[in-house]
């Protein structure tokens, strides 16, 4: 599928499988954040994982400013920083479908009715939108939103993070996440 960069001056745009390369590009990215953003990220190869407060259905939460202020979709965040104002009208897509990834090309802002679409078509090609594991009941979690996610999926991203909390990086809030999962 063709892919146009939203933003032409970093030269990135997202695609439709979700990158596991960390380009220079995407590094200058990542530094032009701000240091209270970055810190709650854990930049990886593969995903980028909100490390602090998390919504139910699994979104980092980004609080605003000092208490009171709000909080914002840290995903949103994360793409209005790299590539300016979500178009009106569209919503973000985990290419990689992992809720709490932040990684500004694993996210493409399409219609709705298109993220639901590439939802239900990765279901029905009989493997998880990682493409790594069967989509059958065992391997099939149904959270209280009603959203459903591949358990092995989920067990592996609590094993690639768990020794990262236990360095003392997130332990506070880790917990959270490996809840939510």
């Amino acid at each position: 599928m063709q892919t146009t960069a939203l933003n032409p001056k970093r030269g990135i745009a997202p695609a439709l499988d979700a990158p596991s390369e960390v380009t220079d590009a995407l590094l200058d990215v990542y530094a032009s954040w701000p240091e209270r953003f970055r810190s709650k990220v854990h930049m990886d190869a593969g995903c980028w994982e909100w490390l602090r407060s998390r919504q139910r259905n699994g979104y980092g939460r980004y609080g605003l400013g000092p208490r009171g202020a709000g909080w914002a979709v840290a995903h949103r965040v994360a793409y209005e920083l790299t590539y300016g104002e979500i178009p009106e009208g569209l919503v973000l897509d985990h290419l990689c479908g992992n809720a709490g990834c932040v990684r500004p090309d694993h996210l493409e802002a399409v219609a709705q009715v298109e993220n639901v679409n590439r939802g239900a078509a990765s279901n029905a090609s009989g493997v998880c939108r990682a493409g790594k594991h069967q989509w059958v009941p065992q391997n099939i979690i149904v959270e209280t939103s009603g959203a459903r996610r591949c358990r092995p999926c989920r067990d592996d991203r609590e094993r690639e993070y768990r020794p990262h909390y236990k360095a003392g990086k997130g332990a506070r809030h880790g917990t959270a996440m490996l809840r939510n999962g």
